[in-house]
């Protein structure tokens, strides 16, 4: 399913606080609120006591030199090929890596799943304090801890304020903190406990991040923008095509424009940034723009779910957000 969780031999390999995911998947613990799981408790309601190890590789009984294999240990899945420098993090480091945050009761769980098989898994830690930006938009701070087992990602340490329940919340909180706050990767090499020593230091400056990001999006909800503005705002993004010296009226290129005006004024017109607080503010026009981006952009080929990731990551997606945070911030001032 598109959640991207992992069901292992009939086993739902998740587990989160409160409320369950939309998807509808996973163990809930904590209903009552009494008390978040230890380190313990958790990786056994989210079932992902399993190690992984490196083996090596033979392709027609011949061994592979410089390449291993990460392999499931429970099941004898093979979730990827690496190189012989790789690391492996295993699960139950992970869970004892955020152990003395817990118990200093700095921050609890949350969520905890495996993704793809097994090939990601991703810790969520909630922190005490709330963000509100206005009445009725306020934000709430985590922590995700995220490491893969195929060797295409990184450790990550990333302050986000997206509940992660699923491979697209996931990215999408990699996708926030990358514009907006800061966070914290790892190679899958070396010596990790050290290394991981480098984050536990992030996580300290994590508090910080999310006060200065409440602050400036604070005094963009404290802003109303004028129509004059708003056209001058969305032109410097979005500028009418011009041929030969002249805007364009009609055409290809202007018919691509106006749908992206149009797309904007919808999204700007969404219940979401229409709160009472925040209506007619610098930051319900900028949550329109990254909406637009996020949820409405057209991806063309055949890998439409991976170039709207590509994109909205580390692509012209993000790079139009950014571009248009700074710009709310500067002529909102």
């Amino acid at each position: 399913m598109s959640a991207e969780i992992s069901v292992s031999q009939g086993i739902v390999e998740a587990m989160y606080a409160n409320d369950p995911a939309w998807h509808g998947l996973g163990t809930i613990f904590d209903k009552d609120g009494t008390g978040a799981p230890d380190s313990d408790t958790a990786i056994t309601l989210s079932h992902l006591d399993w190690p992984v190890e490196l083996e090596p590789v033979f392709v027609r009984g011949n061994l592979v030199p410089d390449f291993k294999a990460t392999v499931r240990q429970d099941t004898g899945l093979v979730l990827g090929i690496v190189g012989n420098r790789y690391v492996v993090q295993q699960n139950r480091e992970s869970f004892n890596f955020l152990d003395s945050l817990l118990q200093d009761g700095i921050m609890r769980y949350e969520s905890a799943m495996a993704l793809k098989g097994g090939r990601e898994v991703c810790l969520l830690a909630r922190l005490p304090k709330a963000d509100l930006v206005a009445e009725g938009d306020a934000m709430l701070r985590y922590i995700m801890f995220s490491t893969s087992h195929d060797g295409t990602g990184s450790i990550r340490a990333i302050p986000t304020s997206v509940r992660v329940v699923c491979a697209n919340t996931k990215r999408l909180a990699i996708e926030k903190a990358k514009s907006k706050l800061i966070g914290v990767s790892i190679r899958h090499t070396g010596d990790l406990s050290e290394r991981l020593n480098i984050v536990r230091q992030y996580l300290s400056q994590f508090d910080e991040s999310f006060t200065l990001f409440r602050d400036k999006a604070g005094a963009l909800a404290s802003k109303r923008f004028t129509r004059d503005e708003k056209l001058a705002f969305l032109n410097e993004l979005f500028p009418q095509p011009v041929k030969e010296g002249k805007l364009q009226t009609t055409g290809k290129g202007h018919t691509i424009w106006q749908k992206k005006r149009d797309m904007l004024d919808a999204c700007l017109a969404d219940p979401s940034n229409n709160l009472p607080a925040i209506q007619g503010t610098w930051w319900s026009l900028y949550n329109a723009i990254s909406e637009a981006v996020d949820h409405k952009g057209r991806y063309n080929g055949a890998n439409k779910a991976e170039n709207r990731y590509t994109s909205v990551i580390d692509g012209n997606g993000a790079n139009l957000k950014d571009k248009a945070f700074d710009l709310a911030l500067t002529m909102a001032a």
